[in-house]
């Protein structure tokens, strides 16, 4: 066979022709492609099985001599990744007869060489990179950390691992064999993270914590406590929150406690009682909540967060007292982070019922201290229920309320609030958006969503809304009146629902509340209807506040004087005032209503009389604002009969600035609505414009059924009523 050396070509260049014939660059780039392939995965590889440490050189050297043998195979085999014979199997003399098909095949020849060696050699610099996607952990999901350490510490570090960071927690086996193998048993169980830890037996002795990075084996962290200072289970505990604390900001994770909060104890068990508090007041579930924030407490007694969250469950379940007391404990001798000592103050200004100092305190700690979602759920709560009272748009508790909410959905819930501001400022598509994110179980989601279907659904959906409303109790009922009383527009709807209880199939209580709530309503035309209908209702009570609330603010209401009496009778007799009373009893309110009309029309004798009557009485609790807001309203009246109307502004003004809140929307008596109208009309008096709006904005922007009936009757100035001033989006 003829020699198909080129002429002219030798040594050097006959041989690089001869390779290229034979292809071997071909071979030698698809082993180079072998190459980076074996060394860029092996690591993710290795680390994945917890294979030892040398495999990785050795695989190193192993690709290293295989190089030229694949060099040397490859000239010896003078293969062909096409498929096509070799040319040294073809005799250069021998003549070639070619088809159209053979021309074809021909052509197409150099594209499927390069094919042949190009596609898997893309394979192969592909193939590290789809390793490590296969072998990295999902985006977000449960991080994965081993622990190495004695049962008794393991028991204490893996919960807050698990229900403050959210990671899933893998105790390794007892073996004896060094850091390198725990990391190696760690990468088999897919963790990011190693915690390896000491301690002595029985108790006492040194707990040392080493945090290690799975996938380098770095020493990240090195914690220790314990010896004299503290038991291993607390250390361990403390450690345990440090180490959750630290992976947190490293992973860029949050804590299902608050980190501002996680600081303030090193007890594992006081954070999960307060988590588990925090879960059960999210879900409504008030005395649940109030008893996990009562354990965490146990766990650790000087963990404020846990008091201050106690107060604030408290509150939600109307007993002002107790959560003060509750703060009055962290206030005892202890040294409270500023933070904190701002947001207790606020909210002992909120359980005080003093309106403008909740409402400035909880500015000032969500100014000063933005982090805390305590301040801005404050901040809220103090505009939404004593806002209105202050002349403030209730609109203005949307933009806290919200950012609690967004921060945390489960922190509170306040999911009904939002959607009431939502419809209150026409706005269906927030308050639908609201509805949604509120617990199936919310005990006012049935309320809210009729709300919704009445204002804003199809008229099926409205008729189906005001079938299920014909089923309700008292309870939901009401609050469905005062949703749309409190509407700037459904007064009509809310006299309609308040109609429903005034059926006669039902029972008496209810017919009499209807009615009342349908006096409230009503406007000069309706009035001697409503009165008719209240009368028919009438139960055979002394006493109705509703009645003489409406006679104090200028209806007639001929039964009035004989009730009024009635109360009087009972001062005389020293039945009243008794501030050991709750808030909603009849006496008390029979009180107020006393207190209201000597305000109006009393004498210097009779109103002296009264003021030395409540400050004769036993010390109420501090958050009983009774004895302080009905002293300031006798005193105002003293004053303006002495002729100091500036200085009878002043005493007026402190008593209305304090509520009787939750009871303002249902106790009209409770809600200082005479003195607010006084302090309308002698600030005018007094040219003190500005204060006079706002006092009359009160009127259209609290949440009393007693207001509702001032909006119809308070004089605007030139003998007609002011309209209600818009209430703006946030």
């Amino acid at each position: 066979m003829a020699s198909r050396d080129t002429p002219g070509r030798t040594g050097w260049r006959a041989l690089l022709d001869e390779a290229r014939r034979r292809e071997v660059h071909r071979a030698l780039a698809i082993y180079g492609a072998v190459l980076w392939g074996a060394v860029a995965s092996a690591p993710d590889l290795i680390q994945y099985v917890g294979a030892p440490g040398w495999i990785f050189p050795a695989l190193l050297v192993v690709l290293a001599l295989g190089l030229p043998v694949v060099a040397v195979a490859s000239w010896t085999l003078d293969f062909s990744v096409t498929g096509e014979a070799p040319l040294a199997e073809q005799d250069a003399h021998e003549p070639v007869l070619l088809t159209p098909d053979d021309v074809t095949r021909r052509g197409a020849g150099p594209t499927r060489r390069v094919l042949g060696w190009a596609v898997p050699i893309g394979l192969l610099v592909a193939f590290p990179f789809l390793v490590r996607w296969l072998l990295a952990p999902a985006p977000g999901g449960a991080l994965t950390v081993a622990i190495d350490a004695s049962a008794d510490v393991s028991a204490t570090l893996r919960p807050p691992l698990e229900w403050l960071l959210g990671a899933r927690t893998e105790v390794l086996p007892p073996h004896g064999e060094g850091t390198g193998a725990s990391l190696r048993a760690a990468r088999r169980r897919g963790a990011a993270y190693l915690i390896s830890s000491d301690s002595l037996a029985g108790g006492v002795g040194t707990v040392t914590a080493t945090v290690f990075d799975v996938a380098t084996g770095e020493r990240l962290d090195v914690l220790s406590g314990g010896g004299a200072a503290e038991s291993v289970r607390h250390a361990a505990g403390r450690l345990s929150l440090e180490i959750a604390r630290r992976l947190a900001e490293r992973e860029g994770r949050p804590l299902a406690v608050a980190r501002e909060v996680t600081l303030e104890t090193e007890s594992p068990m006081a954070l999960f009682n307060l988590l588990e508090g925090q879960r059960r007041f999210g879900a409504a579930d008030f005395d649940a909540a109030v008893a996990a924030y009562r354990r965490a407490i146990e766990a650790d007694s000087s963990f404020v967060p846990a008091y201050y969250r106690l107060a604030v469950a408290q509150r939600w379940l109307w007993s002002y007292s107790a959560g003060w007391d509750a703060l009055a404990v962290v206030l005892d001798g202890r040294d409270v982070p500023p933070r904190w000592l701002r947001l207790i103050r606020a909210q002992q200004r909120y359980l005080e019922r003093d309106a403008a100092g909740a409402v400035a305190g909880f500015e000032q700690t969500t100014l000063h201290h933005p982090e805390l979602l305590e301040a801005w759920l404050g901040l809220g709560e103090a505009l939404f229920h004593y806002g209105g009272m202050l002349g403030h748009d209730l609109q203005e508790a949307w933009g806290p309320l919200e950012r609690a909410v967004a921060t945390d959905p489960s922190f509170a819930p306040i999911g009904h609030h939002l959607v009431e501001l939502a419809l209150w400022r026409a706005d269906p598509d927030a308050a639908r958006q609201a509805l949604a994110a509120m617990p199936a179980g919310h005990p006012v989601r049935p309320v809210m969503e009729v709300a919704l279907a009445l204002g804003y659904g199809t008229s099926s959906e409205r008729a189906a809304a005001w079938q299920t409303a014909e089923t309700w109790d008292l309870r939901l009922l009401s609050l469905l009146v005062a949703h749309f009383g409190f509407h700037p527009e459904g007064r009509s709807m809310a006299d309609s629902v308040a109609a429903l209880l005034t059926r006669p199939e039902r029972r008496s209580d209810e017919r009499l509340r209807g009615a009342q709530y349908r006096l409230m309503l009503a406007d000069d035309a309706t009035w001697p209807r409503a009165l008719s209908d209240w009368r028919a209702a009438r139960a055979l009570e002394p006493f109705d506040t509703w009645a003489v609330h409406a006679h104090q603010a200028g209806r007639d209401v001929p039964e009035a004087p004989a009730m009024l009496a009635w109360a009087e009778r009972q001062w005389r007799s020293g039945a009243v005032p008794d501030f050991g009373l709750s808030l909603d009893h009849d006496l008390r309110r029979a009180f107020h209503a006393l207190i209201h009309d000597a305000v109006l029309r009393g004498d210097s004798v009779r109103t002296g009389a009264l003021l030395a009557s409540v400050e004769r009485a036993a010390p109420a609790h501090p958050s009983d604002p009774a004895p302080t807001v009905l002293s300031a309203a006798l005193r105002g009246r003293l004053a303006f009969l002495a002729g100091d109307t500036a200085r009878a502004v002043d005493e007026l003004t402190r008593a209305a600035s304090r509520s009787a809140e939750p009871y303002v929307a249902f106790y009209p008596a409770s809600t200082m609505a005479p003195e607010r109208r006084l302090l309308v009309e002698w600030n005018r008096a007094l040219g003190r414009q500005d204060e006079a709006d706002r006092w009359l904005r009160s009127f259209h922007h609290s949440l009393s059924f007693g207001d509702l009936l001032y909006q119809g009757v308070i004089d605007a100035g030139g003998g007609s009523p002011r309209s209600p001033p818009p209430r703006s989006p946030p």
